[in-house]
């Protein structure tokens, strides 16, 4: 499973409900992208719907566990785990910056 997912998995085990503004900033990816993972995990049934809240199955809850806490750094550095992006974004107008 990639960081993205992980990560969305768990701020959705902590808030219950995805903030598609604040993850699409604090990810640094648009949101129609965040949109994409979250209609796959809902469909490998890593999250369900229900009430009209978004909750994580025993399934997604296997990989999940402290992802949140460690991307937003409520786990003191010291305790962390070792993290990894697999994932490389790049802005569309990266290019012109340069």
């Amino acid at each position: 499973m990639k960081e993205y997912e992980r990560l969305l998995l768990a701020y959705i085990q902590k808030y219950g409900r995805i903030d598609f503004d604040f993850l699409s900033t604090e990810f640094h990816i648009p949101i129609n992208t965040l949109v994409e993972i979250a209609d796959k995990l809902l469909v490998e049934e890593y999250i369900a719907i229900t009430e009209h809240r978004f909750s994580v199955t025993d399934k997604g809850k296997e990989v999940a566990i402290n992802s949140w806490e460690v991307f937003s750094g409520e786990i003191p550095e010291d305790e962390q785990p070792e993290f990894c992006w697999d994932d490389l974004f790049i802005p569309q107008i990266f290019p012109e910056k340069i």
